[in-house]
Order: structure tokens, then C-alpha cells, then sequence
């Protein structure tokens, strides 16, 4: 489990930025709100975001008794509201549900008929339908996508000719396009507006999220993803499946054997903070400090691996080595993290970092420097009181 990081000066000592401190800087850093120009959030008018701070704004909307509607791209998404029950603060794409089905108190018609639709589909595809929401919905984008090799592009712009089958960071370059009202004329588009609304909207919410370090978190990915970084001895990389796809033991529900980008099946928890079993309550107390949270170490971990490649790849003259401040997750403990003192100067640096990633949807990664991050174990590192 990444924990934090730290780099050399040439044969200089580590500066480092521990995990208390990593927190500190994501809880901290936040985008700017803007409501969205077009849409008032109906049904017959629907918010149509574009850019990050549209979409900042919709994952702090205040959830109502009836749905909010979202134009993304070609598709409409609804977020359900209280009078849908069992599936408050949930998306799905009602493009295609009838308009009656809409407006008053039949939510729960419609809901049914999302949900006939989704699972025919999936079982046409083979899809397993017992499987979890988060890995139905990466097998519905990356089914048929490549299992190795970054993106070779860093811009949002450039993925209008990708496709799953040709580029393995599609999905994350075609959910930067979404963000901007394009795109969802395809199937696999279809369901990432589906997802980006999930992750962008409900997932970040304070009603699951308090302590709003979700949003950047997912831009985070959405980088790595697009990039093909690395993040583990034995070539793991992130993609949109290690992202989202996910076990759920307590459910005896099992993860995925086989997940692009990872040496071994799915646990508990995909590599987002919220893509996992129990992370809606997870989610609710990643703020409390004297108890261990899996969603908070995803997001401490996804933030070491993205600052790791975004500082690696800002020192072009490469007169800094960094490496990835690694603790074994079965002696991990929230009480006792050995690692060093946190560099004043290196936390300010990954503050201004993250300041960068919180103003655009642009990716800011190229996985150039992935494979020249090494690691150091917490337990190697000085301790102090």
C-alpha cells in the first residue's frame, strides 16, 4: 500500500511527505464551484455541465425528493432522489426510458425499466449479473479493450479516433470529452456518462463523501488510467477496470480473477476510494483519524502515485529520484504509521500540485516517468515522535 512519497536531491538525504500529510493536502485542496449556464436540473430542462467546475458544483447539489437530470454528451442521466427508496443518490442513464415514466411518482416504473434493459443487455453480452455494480460497469466499457500498454496521449482533445479496442486510456480520455458535452453515441460512451455521474456526482457528494476529497481523487485517476502508470513491483498499472472492479465477500459475491492492469483478482475495494464493498459507510468517516478506513488509504495511495508521476515529469532536467513510500497493508495500522517527518517544503510543493489538477479536466500525466519511480519501505524510513 502506497502511504506517501518522497525523493533524493542526487545522494542527498530523503525528503519525504507522509501520510497524515498527504491527507492533510488532498482534504484541503478543492476546485471552485460555478452552477452550469444551461438546465435547471428537470427533467424537461436539464443541467448541462461543462468543464470541472460545473461539475464540482453538481456533486455538492443537495439531494431532493425527485431526481436530478444531467445532459452529458447525447445521453440524459438521472440522479434519484429520496422517493426513490433503496437507490437515493444512485445514476442511471434514462435516455431512452419513457417520458411519462419521469415526471411525478412513478420513479419506481422507471427505475424497473432501467434495470430490465441493463441486465438483458449484460446477460446478451455475458456479463455475470451477480456480479457488482462497478465491475458490470468497467466490463461494459473495457470489454473488449486491450490488457496492456499506456495511452500515448495526454490530451483531451486528441481521442476523438480512439476506441476500446485501439487505445487503452479511451475510457479516461472520452470521460475528460464528456465533461464537455460530447460525446455518447456509442455503447461504451453510454455507460461512461452513466459512470462519470455515479463518480462525479453521487460518489462525491457530502452525503457520502463529508470530507470532499472524492472529486479530485477521481480526476486523479481519470490521469493514471489515460497515462498506463505504473504503481507496483510487479508491473501493475492503473486502468479503468483496476479502477472500478471490485469483490464483495460479505455478499459472497467474488471480484474478477483476472483485472487488466493488476498482478492479482479484485478484493474488497477497487483502486477508487468509493468502488468497493462498504465504502458508502466508508465514505462517511474517512475523516475520523484514530480508526483505520480503506476508502481513505485509496485516496492517500492514488494521490501518491499521481504526485509521483506529476513531480517526475515536471523535473525535466532529472535532478530529483522519487520513489513511492510503501507499507504492507496486513501491518498497516492507523495509530502507528513509522514513517519520517514530513519536508515543509515538499508538502507545499504537492499542495501547489494538486492546486494545478483542481483547475482543469485536462490529463497533466504522460506515464513517461512511471517506470523510473522506485519505492522504500515505511519501515526503513526514520521515525519520528
Amino acid at each position: 500500500m502506497k502511504v506517501g512519497l518522497a525523493r533524493r536531491f542526487k545522494s542527498l538525504e530523503l525528503d519525504v511527505i507522509n501520510y497524515s500529510d498527504m491527507w492533510d493536502v488532498v482534504r484541503s485542496t478543492l476546485p471552485s464551484p460555478a452552477k452550469p449556464r444551461f438546465g435547471d436540473g428537470t427533467v424537461d430542462d436539464p443541467y448541462v455541465p461543462f468543464g470541472i467546475q460545473n461539475w464540482y458544483w453538481l456533486s455538492k447539489c443537495d439531494i431532493t425528493a425527485d431526481p436530478t437530470f444531467v445532459r452529458v454528451g447525447s445521453r440524459l442521466i438521472a440522479r434519484w432522489g429520496t422517493k426513490a427508496r433503496g437507490l437515493v443518490n444512485y445514476s442511471s442513464d434514462v435516455t431512452d426510458v419513457p417520458r411519462e415514466l419521469l415526471h411525478g411518482d412513478r420513479q419506481m416504473e422507471a427505475i424497473t425499466a432501467v434495470k430490465d434493459v441493463v441486465d438483458r443487455s449484460d446477460a446478451s453480452r455475458g456479463i455475470a449479473l451477480k456480479s457488482t455494480v462497478y465491475t458490470r460497469k468497467a466490463q461494459r466499457v473495457e470489454g473488449t479493450a486491450p490488457s496492456s500498454g499506456p495511452s500515448s496521449s495526454s490530451s483531451s482533445s486528441s481521442s476523438s479516433s480512439s476506441s476500446p479496442s485501439t487505445n487503452p486510456g479511451w475510457a479516461a480520455m472520452k470521460a475528460r470529452e464528456l465533461m464537455w458535452g460530447n460525446g455518447g453515441g456509442t455503447p461504451e460512451e453510454a455507460e461512461l456518462a452513466n459512470t462519470l455521474c455515479g463518480l462525479l456526482m453521487c460518489e462525491s457528494n457530502p452525503k457520502r463523501d463529508p470530507s470532499g476529497v472524492v472529486f479530485l481523487t477521481t480526476l486523479m485517476l481519470f490521469d493514471l488510467v489515460q497515462a498506463g502508470a505504473g504503481y507496483g513491483r510487479q508491473g501493475q498499472r492503473y486502468t479503468w477496470s483496476s479502477m472500478l472492479m471490485h469483490g464483495d465477500a460479505a455478499r459472497n459475491i467474488a471480484g474478477p480473477a483476472a483485472v487488466p492492469g493488476r498482478h492479482a483478482g479484485a478484493g474488497d475495494l477497487g483502486k477508487h476510494p468509493m468502488a468497493g464493498a462498504g465504502t458508502v459507510s466508508l465514505g462517511k468517516s474517512m475523516s475520523n483519524a484514530s480508526a483505520d478506513n480503506g476508502s481513505r488509504n485509496r485516496v492517500v495511495s492514488v494521490f501518491s502515485a499521481w504526485l509521483a508521476n506529476y513531480m517526475a515529469e515536471q523535473d525535466t532536467a532529472r535532478n530529483w529520484a522519487f520513489f513511492l513510500i510503501r507499507q504492507d497493508a496486513k501491518e498497516w495500522s492507523s495509530k502507528v504509521k513509522p514513517v519520517a517527518k514530513t519536508y515543509r517544503t515538499l508538502k507545499e510543493l504537492a499542495g501547489l500540485s494538486l492546486t494545478v489538477r483542481a483547475s482543469t479536466t485536462s490529463c497533466l500525466l504522460n506515464g513517461s516517468r512511471s517506470a523510473d519511480i522506485g519505492y522504500v519501505d515505511a519501515a526503513s524510513l526514520t521515525q519520528v515522535a
